[in-house]
């Protein structure tokens, strides 16, 4: 099944496909109220650019199945470590969540931290994200930490 996934960085394929399959990731995610507008893209993506830095386009990755976009993962080194192992974002396209493919391409995910250097990773996800909890476990990732978020609206 896995055996025709293929992994393209920003430097494999077009910054179209790439802002389409993060667009189309982002829906329905339960970590965002809304899915990007086409203004708030290209925040993100410029964004993104300058928290991943000078070689984004090599950790901005699209993942591809049977020559279909099916999700998007941007592993990083956390600016200021050495060695510490971040997803920037990661997430599938609707019609792939909830078969499997979640947890495979998170763990192909760390992996590609490995790869770049990481010797542990931390990630987040949003109290409502029951789907990523469960990824998290089932790659063995430890709950370390809870927060609480508070806003004021003045």
């Amino acid at each position: 099944m896995k055996a025709s996934l293929e992994i393209k960085s920003l430097e494999e394929t077009t910054s179209d496909v790439f802002i389409k399959s993060w667009t189309e990731a982002s829906v329905g995610s339960l970590n965002a109220s809304t899915p990007f507008s086409s203004l708030s893209v290209e925040k993100e993506f410029e964004g993104m650019k300058s928290e991943l830095g000078s070689d984004y386009k090599k950790n901005c990755l699209v993942i591809f199945y049977e020559n279909q976009p099916i999700g998007v993962t941007m592993p990083q080194i956390e600016q200021g470590t050495i060695d510490e192992g971040r997803l920037f974002y990661f997430g599938l396209i609707p019609s792939f969540r909830n078969k499997g493919w979640g947890q495979y391409l998170h763990n192909v995910s760390l992996h590609l931290l490995k790869k770049m250097g990481a010797t542990y990773y931390i990630g987040a996800t949003g109290q409502n994200n029951i789907p990523m909890q469960r990824i998290f476990q089932a790659n063995e990732c430890e709950l370390i930490e809870r927060k609480f978020i508070y806003k004021l609206i003045t």
